[in-house]
């Protein structure tokens, strides 16, 4: 197959920090697509191995104490910090997903499962188009990979660290369901998920901004690991 694509898809885990001093003049110089005329594109791709889509939903819920975009300001974060690192395309956060799971909450919208993966999908091909073959995909949305395991905590601290404004504390409250074996969310103490009159699974009251800035600083550095390991994987010209 001429020109492969190669995607790497991640939601952080432990790591150490790498930095890759290249890029532009030899300095870690990112660029933002969408701040560029296409002339300017079109010299700016043959500078760089990598193309950054972030992934951050701004209507999706968290719970009565989280905004529906907390996705998308997590993607925004993340985003910046590992441009700020290394030298990649970075593209604006695609807002919209598929998160079926969360629909009884007023406000979240959700694409079909083969419609956005089309999207990311047509996305990559278009800059694939353009010479660029190697695409990081950066996933904030932890609940849709891993629903019903106790993030909440998790959640709220990164966002008490990332953007404290956002977050309303004194509307943020405990809520498990303790029957086991369900998928997805419900508002409906008779439905078929998992019981959760707030939207929230676990127990957001924990959180702090200390725990959030130690998240966020692991994620961030494994972001920019997963990053340097694919602008130094080696593409076969042939394939």
């Amino acid at each position: 197959m001429k020109n492969p694509i190669r995607i790497h898809s991640a939601i952080c885990f432990l790591s150490v920090f790498l930095l890759l001093p290249c890029g532009i003049h030899g300095k870690t110089n990112s660029v933002s697509l969408d701040t560029l005329t296409w002339v300017e594109a079109e010299q700016a791709f043959k500078n760089y191995e990598v193309v950054l889509l972030a992934l951050g939903a701004s209507t999706k819920e968290h719970g009565p104490h989280l905004p529906l975009k907390t996705d998308y300001l997590m993607a925004e974060y993340f985003k910046e910090r590992v441009a700020e690192e290394m030298p990649v395309v970075v593209l604006p956060t695609l807002q919209y997903g598929h998160y079926p799971a969360f629909l009884e909450y007023p406000g979240s919208i959700s694409l079909e499962a083969e419609t956005f993966e089309h999207v990311v999908i047509d996305i990559c091909r278009s800059m694939n188009g353009y010479g660029l073959r190697k695409f990081y995909i950066l996933n904030t949305g932890i609940s849709t990979l891993r629903p019903l395991q106790a993030t909440a905590e998790e959640e709220t601290s990164m966002m008490l660290y990332i953007a404290p404004e956002s977050v309303d504390m004194s509307k943020a409250v405990k809520d498990f369901d303790p029957r086991p074996g369900r998928k997805g969310l419900t508002r409906n103490p008779e439905g078929q998920g998992s019981y959760s009159p707030t939207g929230i699974w676990g127990d957001p009251t924990l959180a702090t901004r200390e725990k959030g800035q130690i998240i966020v600083d692991i994620i961030a550095k494994e972001i920019v690991k997963q990053v340097h390991d694919l602008i130094d994987f080696k593409l076969d010209e042939e394939e």
